[in-house]
This record gives structure tokens, sequence and C-alpha cells, in this order.
């Protein structure tokens, strides 16, 4: 731990997993399940709290082909992300995937 962490008394961040917390989890069932709540615990935590930013480029107003400008930028809540995910979810079972099946979604790279 850093000088400035022990006077300050300040924990480091958490951003891994010990190796003890990663055998705990049996199976890529768990693993998702996990992550699923996880971010349902952090949509009902942080609602307003924006979850992804999309910056969407386009070509610059003059001819040059390889300059980009940032056109817009997109971002979505939690609140709205996990609307998102749960509209999807919803569809996929309606459409006949059992819930906790592994399926492959083709789609565009975008939460919409």
């Amino acid at each position: 731990m850093s000088s400035y962490r022990r006077a300050n008394k300040i924990a480091a961040p958490k951003f891994w997993l010990p190796y003890s917390e990663l055998i705990a989890a049996n199976s890529a069932e768990d693993f998702m399940q996990s992550f699923y709540q996880r971010f349902v615990d952090t949509a009902a935590r942080y609602p307003d709290n924006i979850a992804v930013e999309l910056q969407r480029t386009t070509p610059a107003s003059d001819s040059s082909a390889s300059s980009t400008s940032s056109a817009t930028d997109v971002s979505y809540t939690y609140a709205e992300l996990r609307q998102v995910a749960d509209h999807l979810g919803a569809w996929l079972q309606g459409a006949g995937v059992p819930a906790g099946a592994k399926c492959a979604i083709l789609a565009a790279n975008s939460p919409r």
C-alpha cells in the first residue's frame, strides 16, 4: 500500500477477485448469475448514473476521408440499460428460449 493510502487510511480499490473467490464460482451459470445480480443491484442503487456512453463518429465536413469528428454522444443510465435488458429477456422468453439457456444474439453493437 502506498504511503499516501496508509497515512490517509484509504483502502485500495478492488478490481480483481482472489483465487479463492474464483474457485467458488463452480460453473459459468454461477458466474453469469453473479454478473446479472451485480448489474441488477447496481441499477437499483444508481439508477440515474451513466452506465454506457457511445461516441459515434461521422466524417468531418471537409472532403478528407481520414479525419473524423464526434457527431453525437449517446448515453444510457443504469435504469435505461436495465429496461433494455429486461425487454430483451422478455422477448427471448416469449420466443421460446427458456431462462438460463445459452443463445447467440446477432445484433448491432449497441444497447438498442
